[in-house]
């Protein structure tokens, strides 16, 4: 056990995370058969029990933000979630971009694509990725942008609740 970690918690957020990934596998469905016991097993990863593991991940994040929270330690802290989080978010968002919008060259699904989604103009791309009201162009990427949300707006909450 690493000093200061707590390894139940390090085996829940372990096991949430994959059961996350699994629930995105859902795509697996179109090569199973209707009827098939692998159908059925699929059909249970990707139920709605999904919603409660992003919960509990949010759950665990937040007790583990709040513990052993400082007030001199929030700068690094906002810089460790930057490098983690801010970093990663911002540039999946742009690569993923860049690949819708070099396939709609050559694709013209993918250029209706472009459109639909609004990175036919650069504002549009920076909305994509930096607008709190629009959904990132990769859904799963709202989970980091509300961790990095979360971590930059907890001690303004911390402080008004003492």
């Amino acid at each position: 056990m690493i000093k200061g970690r707590n390894s139940q918690i390090d085996g829940v957020r372990c096991v949430c995370n994959y059961l996350i990934v699994l629930f995105h596998a859902k795509t697996i469905m179109q090569f199973a058969k209707g009827d098939s016991f692998e159908a059925d097993f699929w059909r249970i990863i990707c139920s709605g029990w999904s919603i409660t593991v992003l919960a509990a991940l949010f759950f665990i994040s937040g007790y583990l933000m709040e513990n052993g929270f400082s007030s001199a330690a929030y700068w690094g802290k906002i810089k460790r979630r930057m490098s983690r989080l801010a970093l990663p978010y911002v540039t999946w968002n742009f690569l993923f971009m860049l690949v819708y919008l070099i396939l709609s060259l050559f694709s013209a699904e993918y250029s209706s694509r472009v459109e639909a989604q609004g990175l036919n103009t650069i504002s549009g791309c920076f909305s994509r990725v930096f607008c709190l009201f629009d959904a990132p162009l990769d859904g799963p990427l709202r989970f980091m942008r509300t961790l990095l949300l979360f971590a930059i707006v907890f001690p303004i909450w911390h402080w008004l609740i003492e």
